[in-house]
């Protein structure tokens, strides 16, 4: 029995010290790799995530939901990552920004939120102060790439019988997303809205049509004018003979 014990304990022992990759102590379903100490208190010391004093609803970039209902979105642009909280009935509860130049992933980690920053290969976490508590690194492995892909990309999110859905309020626009303008969630008594960037979302595409519109004509006037100089050029040439 003692020679069965002893080797179990050199049993767990190989396990937990020799295996490449552990499961996340956040809880993100994420495979990590542990960052050495004083290399995590540079990142903590470095990285920040700043509380905004004030928020206007952008487009849905990926989201998760908590067992109590409470929603984080992910959203911003321009090199600036935007993670914010809302309550089951969607209120506004508080927001978080970071620099962050590339694409990311928020989750929920037990109460805490965790932060998935793709290029920088780091998960953090962090409290409801936007204290970063935890960090560990995310290796680019295939494990990786197909929990981000079918889990933390997903559109959807079930907590119990109640359904959360990102959606444009088009089948075919929600197909090719990368963003979303709102979050819907339906229950036994029918569908809510508890996330609505329509404005924003309806302004940002405005500013995309008619930069679409002024780099179109800029190309089209620009090939009237060089036909035209060709046509010119060849009646000069005509004339001469």
């Amino acid at each position: 029995m003692k020679h069965l014990k002893r080797a179990i304990t050199l049993l767990v022992f190989v396990l937990v010290f020799t295996l490449p990759f552990a499961a996340s102590a956040l809880d993100a379903g994420l495979k990590t790799e542990t960052i050495p100490q004083d290399e995590k208190a540079e990142i903590i010391n470095t990285v920040k995530f700043t509380e905004r004093i004030t928020y206007t609803p952008q487009a849905v970039k990926c989201f998760d939901v908590r067992e109590d209902g409470k929603v984080l979105i992910g959203t911003g642009g321009g090199g600036t990552a935007i993670i914010v909280v809302y309550d089951s009935f969607g209120n506004y509860q508080d927001a978080f920004e970071t620099e962050d130049p590339g694409s990311f992933k928020v989750m929920w980690s037990g109460n805490d939120i965790a932060y998935y920053s793709i290029r920088g290969q780091r998960l953090y976490k962090i409290n409801d102060d936007g204290e970063i508590i935890d960090v560990v690194r995310v290796p680019s492995i295939a494990e990786n790439s197909i929990y981000q892909n079918d889990i933390l990309s997903a559109t959807t999110r079930k907590v119990g019988d109640v359904t959360y859905t990102m959606t444009n309020e088009s089948t075919l626009a929600d197909r090719f997303a990368s963003s979303f303008k709102k979050i819907i969630k339906t229950d036994a008594s029918g569908t809510t809205v508890i996330y609505d960037a329509s404005g924003n979302h309806r302004n940002n595409t405005v500013i995309k049509i008619i930069i679409f519109i002024a780099v179109s004509a800029f190309i089209i006037t620009g090939a009237v004018i060089q036909i035209k100089r060709h046509c010119q050029n060849n009646t000069g040439d005509g004339s001469m003979r």
